[in-house]
């Protein structure tokens, strides 16, 4: 995949917008600006057509930076079910805190599982929610 022509979205966008109320995710963070939600502290880039989603980094100390994924990775399965959308990434890897969410990557042509523990993640924010728009859940 050229790396040109990967779009970048942002999921925490996304996220609060499903969940229809950016205020309530901003005053539960710490400060004006942050945005908390329960996640793994993955961000993913989709590619121009839509049909691959790619590990394009961690939140500092999160589940998803201390497991074996690495960037480059491609997402291919939560919990067993092939991800398809940006829709289905935000559904398929929110889910209540402290519950486990099984992530398939494929790299150098195999598939590697791997189990990521959700927990609360806080992302600080200075000047707006999608500087670089990224996929972050």
């Amino acid at each position: 995949m050229n790396h040109r022509s990967i779009k970048r979205f942002c999921i925490m966008a996304m996220l609060v917008a499903q969940l229809g109320n950016i205020c309530a995710a901003e005053e539960s963070a710490k400060s004006p600006g942050d945005i908390k939600y329960v996640g793994v502290g993955l961000t993913i880039v989709e590619s121009d057509d839509h049909k691959q989603f790619i590990v394009g980094g961690f939140i500092a100390d999160s589940p998803a930076s201390h497991s074996n994924l690495k960037e480059g990775d491609e997402l291919v399965q939560i919990d067993g079910k092939q991800v398809q959308s940006l829709d289905a990434i935000v559904a398929q890897l929110h889910g209540p805190v402290d519950s486990m969410v099984e992530v398939t990557v494929k790299r150098d042509g195999q598939l590697l599982r791997t189990n990521l523990l959700r927990t609360n993640i806080v992302i600080h924010q200075s000047g707006g929610m999608c500087r670089k728009r990224e996929i972050k859940h």
